[in-house]
């Protein structure tokens, strides 16, 4: 009855796909607005092609003035909100999935059907700005053998301004039944770490090793304050709590207490530069292990409004390991240097965005590992193919090397993962109201040993992914 179900539902978006005539799609109002508290520079007036800027959707953008000493990454620009909104949507989708387990060394196709609702609000006011990003649902398989899944992801800013400072309070959550790298391919779901908030990676537990699948629990809470002490100067100051639970019993859980100062200034119009000083601590609840760092980061970053962001940083990290002593009783201890360093950069073309980013640094290790030396890299292309057609493209390689701190269960504590993935997917808007969608994600994951899930252990894990999609979205209702 279950598998009658899903080749219905299949042959219903099909059909949808090849009857409705096609109709240019509604562009949507997007993210909120950020008023810009730096002026152009004397001597430098704006280029035309810069004094009506937008972004690949034609979305007029205000500059990007965030602090560069702050939790969150520098953007093409921040969409202008005329008005205060909210807009729900909806989304179907199915797919074929080449490994629903994610275990070394199988392969047994089976479909999963995904429901979706998602909630868009953006409230603006002289004094505050005010976003949140809510997808909610669940995914049904035909696999007995596989569970079903539970997904639930929100993002919240509030951005509180005064004439001298500004007060971020940010929040990102997702209880979702996979590893957030790469999840989700191109469909409705938003990844964790990337959304709208655009946190820093380093300061949101991400994970970037394929693990058993299974429902897992991410939260980061950062607060953020600016003090503008001249037109080019901002003093930041920052702090927040994050964490990974997994409700895998041999998963190692961390939780991460952070602390961030810098000093941030606008050398140009486009160029600014920026010091920081952080602090993490690492707690490893299964392993009974400590990781604190000491990171001082030096940054540049240029910012030209619907055109260019690039940043660019890197400094040391002291890191200091506490563990029980061998004896046990007390704590011993290790220190090591490390280097912090992370660069993107976004470029748009008007139909079409590019987008390019490396990280590297001290980790969580994933769940998977009691600390990890993570290098990740994400690129990305989007292009508006036609009138009606749009394509997105991306990869994502991610490397974790393990700490060797603590101990854990069921998986191999000194063994380097090597994670690869790969998305593609275009969409058809049809009339206002509907769009649909045909993606495809590959994933690929390489031990240099022997990793387990459940019974099954093998060195690499591979899963490939096709994927229907069917979303329906109103116009957004305005706020009063």
């Amino acid at each position: 009855m279950m598998r009658r179900f899903h080749l219905n539902l299949l042959i219903v978006l099909c059909s949808a796909l090849l009857a409705v005539p096609a109709a240019r799609a509604q562009q949507q109002p997007a993210d909120q607005s950020a008023p810009p508290s730096q002026a152009a520079q004397p001597n430098e007036s704006p280029s035309p092609e810069e004094t009506e800027p937008t972004d690949v959707n034609g979305q007029r953008l205000n500059p990007d003035t965030r602090s560069l000493a702050g939790v969150q990454t520098v953007s093409l620009g921040v969409p202008a909100l005329e008005h205060s909104y909210w807009q729900p949507s909806f989304f179907a989708t199915v797919a074929g999935d080449s490994n629903p387990l994610l275990t070394p060394g199988t392969s047994s196709w089976s479909t999963w059907t995904t429901l979706l609702g998602a909630l868009d609000v953006r409230a603006n006011s002289s004094h505050s700005e005010f976003s949140m990003d809510y997808v909610g649902g669940g995914s049904i398989s035909n696999d007995a053998t596989v569970q079903n899944a539970i997904v639930q992801e929100m993002q919240v800013g509030e951005r509180i301004k005064g004439r001298r400072a500004t007060l971020s309070l940010l929040d990102q959550v997702a209880y979702i039944p996979e590893t957030s790298f790469g999840y989700g391919g191109l469909n409705a779901l938003s990844l964790p770490g990337g959304g709208a908030l655009g946190l820093q990676p380093l300061l949101v537990p991400t994970e970037t090793i394929l693990s058993a699948r299974g429902q897992r629990l991410l939260n980061s809470s950062l607060v953020e304050f600016d003090a503008l002490l001249t037109p080019r100067a901002t003093f930041t100051v920052a702090g927040g709590y994050a964490f990974l639970h997994n409700f895998n019993a041999d998963a190692l859980d961390f939780n991460n207490t952070i602390g961030q100062a810098g000093f941030s200034y606008q050398v140009s119009r486009h160029d600014a530069i920026a010091v920081l000083y952080r602090f993490d601590s690492f707690r490893f609840t299964n392993a009974n292990a400590t990781l604190q760092g000491h990171i001082a980061e030096l940054t540049y970053a240029r910012r030209i409004t619907g055109r260019l962001a690039f940043e660019l940083g890197a400094g040391p990290e002291y890191a200091i390991f506490r563990l029980p002593a061998s004896t046990g009783t007390g704590t011993s201890s290790t220190t090591n240097i490390y280097w912090v360093g992370d660069a993107s950069l976004t470029y748009d073309l008007r139909r079409t965005s590019f987008g390019l980013s490396y990280d590297h640094g001290v980790a969580g290790g994933s769940g998977v590992l009691s600390g990890s030396i993570a290098n990740t890299v994400i690129g990305s292309i989007s292009s508006q193919l036609s009138r009606t057609f749009h394509g997105d493209l991306s990869v994502g390689y991610a490397r974790n090397e393990p700490l060797s701190i603590g101990t854990t269960t069921g998986s191999a504590l000194t063994s380097t993962f090597d994670y690869y993935y790969g998305t593609a997917g275009i969409s058809h808007p049809f009339g206002h109201s509907v769009t649909l969608s045909l993606s495809y994600l590959s994933q690929y994951q390489h031990v240099n040993g022997t990793y387990c899930v459940g019974t099954v252990c093998g060195s690499t894990i591979l899963r490939q992914q096709v994927s229907l999609g069917l979303n329906l979205h109103t116009r957004p209702f305005p706020i009063d």
